[in-house]
């Protein structure tokens, strides 16, 4: 395939990515619930985290919680598990979703994050702008919702797009440092900010 991979795409191109993804994960759409594959995901790899993330933020059970209750009923559907716009390609006639090989069928919000709000501090480089991010979440959005059983309303989607993006960040935590080193950083600046919004919109 002939083209560029997505970082720093325009707006355009990721809205393409957006309606792409939402093409496929659409077809792919199960109606979620506590299944093996969503525990399994869990258990592997977002549990490790919740001990970590104590380390960093005292009062986190209540979002913690409420994230995991979510994690288990929202929809399923098949999940890239990697999809950093260096795994796609945007070629003449759109994009291409390439690497699929961890891929597997999880709660539908999991890809989303990893695509649209990448920063990280250890190259100090935004992967996609805001007007790009929001133009990949509208798209996406707009494309599942051409399939019926995909009832989660926009307020809910937005709230699991948080979601997703604590997951994110919680990756790029390096929890063998202090707290008090990590606070200055951009990465635990952003952690902090989702999970006031996800609290926030909790009560």
């Amino acid at each position: 395939v002939k083209g560029t991979d997505a970082r720093n795409c325009n707006p355009v191109n990721a809205g393409k990515v957006g309606e792409e993804l939402g093409k496929i994960q659409k077809f792919y759409l199960t109606d979620g619930g506590h299944t093996e594959s969503a525990e399994y995901y869990w258990n592997r790899y977002l549990e490790k985290y919740y001990v970590k993330l104590k380390l960093l933020f005292d009062d986190i059970d209540d979002v913690w919680e409420n994230a995991k209750q979510r994690f288990y009923e929202v929809p399923q559907t098949l999940v890239h598990d990697d999809l950093l716009p260096i795994n796609v390609l945007i070629g003449e006639d759109g994009p291409w979703i390439i690497d699929w090989e961890i891929a597997g069928i999880y709660p539908y919000f999991l890809d989303l994050a990893r695509f649209a709000y990448v920063f990280c501090s250890i190259n100090n480089h935004f992967f996609i702008s805001d007007a790009s991010a929001d133009a990949f979440i509208t798209a996406y959005y707009e494309e599942m919702k051409k399939n019926a059983t995909f009832d989660v309303d926009k307020k809910q989607f937005l709230y699991d797009v948080t979601i997703s993006a604590l997951y994110q960040y919680i990756m790029f935590q390096d929890y063998d440092k202090p707290r008090e080193e990590l606070e200055d950083t951009v990465d635990y600046k952003y952690l902090k900010e989702i999970i006031e919004v996800l609290r926030k919109e909790e009560n």
